[in-house]
């Protein structure tokens, strides 16, 4: 069912709502505020089931300009108008773009993704708000600088809103949300606020120094609505020689408690100086993935409710797709014998390919590692749990 009902904010009425639209217009410029449908259409929460969205905003501001902002701020307190600000509006597992409040006026900073400023002697960047991390990228490269930002795993999402949320990134910078540095903030009676040195007109240590004299309100505005970010400095590293990512595979959870003891050994001696991030089967399955590799049926995944997170243990899901699993391992055997692989290898990147002979016996074709001697002469036993990918000439496995 449609709701066609002019989503108005509570305690006002469409009328004082109007007032308060002309006169952001008459402030602003008319060409930054937009009532019409289509605009509207893309604040709202993209998993909600289509025309049942009740979040809906009243209309969208677009300032390119803290001068617009602050005049945003003041005429919405005056008209008593609730608003609702985004960087990017991309998070949609948390709602995307959609108000929290229904009716209220959307403050979009699309117009005001500029990255200021790169200072590659200092590791520094100084962003806007609508500035993604993909921006923030193209602008490092563009520049031609040998540095680089600590992103985040969504990188359409915005370098602010994702760290006044408390959004995780990996890099040592990371640990402790280290990387920002230096916020300036629309309060809500329109007054510009800059948190550490920046309280200082000119201070160049704005953002290198968070600290300021007396105490540090950095905090304050850090999931909070106390006030609008409309600038942040960002700290930037320098690019790495190497990276080297680490991807441990766990199936026995009663081993979680010795990797975590080993993990924080490293992380105190400083030989990981990076966020290590602990994930279990169901979300690794969520994001990588579909359902009807899992479960074709109907209602919910049944699988689901027998399943641990680190368990193996096949649940009603999997036995319901057992005949397909053994239909695609029946087409890989066959791809397989097709491509001169050794039958029983179930290894679909594997390439059996001539091998030197051993000393005392003829050359002939490699056999693949991952079959082993079953105890009869010239037969073998597949076991792709032991395989040595690599480890042999033949094998060609990425």
């Amino acid at each position: 069912m449609h709701d066609t009902a002019r989503p108005v904010p509570h305690g006002i009425t469409e009328h004082d709502l109007d007032r308060a639209l002309t006169a952001i217009a008459a402030a602003i410029g008319a060409d930054k505020v937009a009532v019409d449908p289509e605009t509207l259409g893309e604040f709202q929460d993209p998993y909600q089931f289509p025309g049942s969205a009740t979040n809906l905003p009243s209309g969208v501001v677009s300032p390119t300009s803290v001068e617009d902002v602050q005049a945003i701020v003041r005429l919405a307190n005056e008209h008593r108008v609730p608003v609702w600000p985004i960087g990017r509006g991309k998070n949609n597992g948390y709602g995307g773009a959609a108000p929290q409040m229904r009716g209220s006026l959307m403050l979009s900073f699309k117009n005001m993704n500029r990255v200021l400023e790169i200072n590659e002697e200092l590791g520094y960047a100084i962003v806007e708000p609508g500035v993604s991390w993909f921006d923030l990228h193209d602008a490092i490269e563009a520049g031609g600088h040998d540095l680089v930002a600590s992103i985040v795993d969504i990188g359409w999402g915005g370098v602010v809103s994702n760290t006044i949320e408390h959004g995780l990134t990996y890099m040592p910078y990371s640990i402790d949300q280290a990387s920002h540095c230096g916020f300036e903030v629309v309060l809500p009676d329109g007054d510009l606020l800059r948190t550490g040195s920046g309280a200082m007109d000119g201070n160049p240590t704005w953002p290198l120094y968070k600290r300021g004299l007396g105490p540090t309100s950095t905090e304050m505005f850090m999931q909070s609505n106390y006030g609008i970010v409309t600038k942040m400095g960002y700290w930037l590293m320098p690019k790495p020689e190497v990276y080297m990512p680490l991807w441990l595979q766990l199936w026995d959870q009663s081993q979680m408690p010795a990797v975590v003891d080993a993990l924080r050994e490293l992380m105190l001696n400083g030989t990981i100086a990076m966020r290590p991030q602990l994930s279990n089967t169901l979300i690794m399955a969520s994001m990588l993935t579909s359902r009807a590799e899992w479960y074709d049926g109907p209602g919910p995944m049944p699988a689901l409710r027998e399943w641990g997170p680190f368990s193996r243990r096949p649940g009603p899901a999997a036995r319901t797709t057992a005949p397909r699993n053994r239909q695609r391992r029946a087409h890989a055997r066959r791809a397989g014998a097709a491509a001169g692989r050794p039958r029983g290898c179930r290894r679909p990147a594997c390439e059996t390919v001539a091998a030197p002979a051993p000393a005392g016996r003829s050359s002939g074709t490699a056999r693949c590692p991952t079959r082993r001697a079953s105890g009869r002469r010239g037969r073998r036993a597949p076991s792709s749990r032991r395989c040595r990918r690599r480890s042999w000439p033949g094998c060609r496995a990425p």
